[in-house]
Formats: structure tokens, C-alpha cells, sequence
């Protein structure tokens, strides 16, 4: 592969690069194809080598001067949109300017084929295409874009032409015009000429048919053949609008008065209640006990009489007990 300048790695391209980047970037690189391609950026030029330099997600900046080589194909997305442009090989291109965010640009072609697909674009932006004697400018559409050596019986003159895929676009012819602004001699290029050619259609401009007006003639199937094998190849990324962030204040703290619970009121007829079957109880454990011991003297001793009467006795107070115990169940309900 022919070198023109010295290939280095994409690291120290982008280190010698650094210091002109100025501003937000333009574009970012999504395909790449062939062999090289060069960048000229402020006063340095660097050839990159596609078989050596990662040069995938490369970004461009306005101003910058790009340069294909032969059978290279690039691909550059426009921030933050999803308009994407397609630079043939053989291609000398420039990023003229870049848009407000809307999607819009400006693009020189010096030589060569390009071809983009814009979408809708919004606020004031615009997007355009200049050459030497034709200007571009779409809304929102796919169309390509040709300054190529002519053939037959213009070979030896540069074509230029201007062809549209979908949509519509605002072709103008260019001529230079001179103005004498303060003495000095300014060239300005003036619009002398505008047609709108729609999808399927051309326009061509010969430099020795510039009195000739612009007509729009059928796409031929030269043209639709090398984009036919051509195609748009690169991941477009997709730009999604970042949320809206609200900021909600948070509230001023309330106080709270702290609550201190209240001692718990004793109730007086639980207190009655549960006296009351004590004693019951009581009663029923000594009325049990002198029943037993009644009981026993009867039946192993020889005093019946104290006997039996230990028995009623206990009998009697084991009663009583019981009987304490149910009226306290009941009292206080």
C-alpha cells in the first residue's frame, strides 16, 4: 500500500491531535472500508491504516479535511442525530460546518462521490453539499452528490451532478462573481440558478454548459448500481433524549409533641375479685385438710366421735370455700 506520510497507531494520532480539537465534535466514525484514509487537522496531516489503526468511533471535528484512498469506503454519523453520511473512495471532503443540534451541516467536496441520508431536521438548521459550481441543500431526505472526472465527450472535464434517492433536493448552480469591497477585489460565489429535483432524478452541470439551464433528467443505472453495491454498512447509534430531571423540595420537618404514656389506673373490682377467690381457695385447702385428718382419725383410731366431727367440720369449710370462690367470679362484671 502506498504511504504519504509516516502510519502511526490510533493513540498517538489522537495525541497528536488533541491539541487542535476545539469545540464539540462533529461526527464520530461508524464504518470503515478498504485501506486508508488521510486527516488533515489545523497544520498536521495523518494517514491512517485501516489493516492497523482502530479507528472505529473516531470523531471528527468541524474544519476537518478528509481524504480517502483507493477502494475506501467511510461512514460518519453527525451528533447527536442519526444523518449519517457515506464518503466513496478517491473522495477529497471537508466538514465545513456543524449544525446547532438540530442535524444540519455544511460539507465541501473537492473530488469524488458522497452520499447522505438526513433526517427530518429541526429549529433553523439546514444541511448542504457545496462544490465548485453546485450547492446542495436538503430538509430531510437521501441523495448523493458527484464531482467526478467526465467521460466520453466531456472526458478531461469535471462532472458535477447531483442525484436524490427519497424525498427532494434544492439544487443551485454556482458562479463566481467578483466584488470590490474597499478597494480589494473579493470572488464570492452567487446563485445564478435553482431547481428541486425529486427521488429517481438528476441534475448534471458541465463547466462549458453553464449557459445551459439546469434540467432534471432521470437516475441512470450507473448510479444506482455503484450505491447498489455500495450500501450503507455502519450501526447507526442511537440518540435518545436524557430525562427530565425535576427537583422536588423536600418539605420543612414537623415537630412532633412527644407522648408519654399514662400509668395504667388500677381497677378496684379485679383487685375485690381476685381477694375474694383467694380466700375461697384458702377456705377449700383447710376444709380439705381437716376433712383428711377427720377421715383418718375414723378409720385408724378409736375416737369416732372427734373423728366424724374433724369430718363435717372440714366438710363444712371446704363448702364455704367454694362457695366464696363462685360469688368472686362474679363480682364486678
Amino acid at each position: 500500500m502506498k504511504k504519504t506520510l509516516l502510519c502511526i497507531g490510533f493513540y498517538l494520532v489522537s495525541v497528536v491531535f488533541a491539541w487542535a480539537q476545539t469545540g464539540e465534535p462533529a461526527a464520530v466514525l461508524i464504518y470503515s472500508e478498504g485501506e486508508s484514509f488521510l486527516i488533515s487537522r489545523g497544520d498536521e496531516v495523518i494517514e491512517y491504516d485501516l489493516y492497523l489503526d482502530d479507528v472505529e468511533g473516531f470523531e471528527f471535528y468541524k474544519g476537518d479535511f478528509i481524504n480517502t484512498g483507493n477502494g475506501t469506503f467511510l461512514e460518519i454519523q453527525l451528533y447527536p442525530t442519526e444523518n449519517v453520511l457515506k464518503i466513496s473512495e478517491n473522495t477529497s471532503f471537508t466538514i465545513a460546518g456543524s449544525g446547532s443540534g438540530g442535524g444540519g451541516g455544511e460539507f465541501a467536496i473537492t473530488y469524488g462521490r458522497v452520499r447522505a441520508k438526513v433526517q427530518k431536521l429541526t429549529g433553523n438548521d439546514t444541511f448542504s453539499i457545496r462544490g465548485p459550481s453546485v450547492v446542495a441543500g436538503v430538509r430531510g431526505t437521501d441523495f448523493g452528490y458527484d464531482f467526478i472526472a467526465g467521460t466520453g465527450e466531456s472526458q478531461g472535464t469535471a462532472l458535477a451532478r447531483v442525484y436524490c434517492f427519497e424525498g427532494k433536493v434544492e439544487v443551485s448552480r454556482l458562479e463566481q462573481k467578483e466584488e470590490v469591497v474597499d478597494e480589494e477585489v473579493i470572488v464570492k460565489s452567487v446563485v445564478v440558478e435553482t431547481v428541486v429535483i425529486e427521488a429517481n432524478q438528476m441534475v448534471t452541470i458541465l463547466p462549458e454548459e453553464s449557459a445551459v439551464p439546469l434540467s432534471p433528467k432521470a437516475l441512470t443505472e450507473e448510479v444506482k448500481t455503484f450505491w447498489d453495491t455500495n450500501e450503507f454498512r455502519g450501526e447507526i447509534i442511537s440518540y435518545e433524549p436524557e430525562p427530565e430531571v425535576k427537583v422536588v423540595e423536600a418539605p420543612e420537618p414537623v415537630e412532633v409533641p412527644e407522648i408519654i404514656p399514662e400509668e395504667p389506673v388500677p381497677d378496684k373490682r379485679r383487685q375485690v375479685r381476685k381477694s375474694i377467690i383467694a380466700s375461697g381457695a384458702g377456705f377449700s385447702v383447710v376444709g380439705t385438710v381437716i376433712g383428711g385428718v377427720g377421715g383418718a382419725i375414723m378409720y385408724f383410731g378409736d375416737d369416732i366421735v372427734t373423728g366424724k366431727t374433724l369430718l363435717i367440720t372440714g366438710s363444712g369449710v371446704l363448702g364455704a370455700g367454694l362457695i366464696t370462690m363462685i360469688i368472686g367470679l362474679f363480682v364486678g362484671r
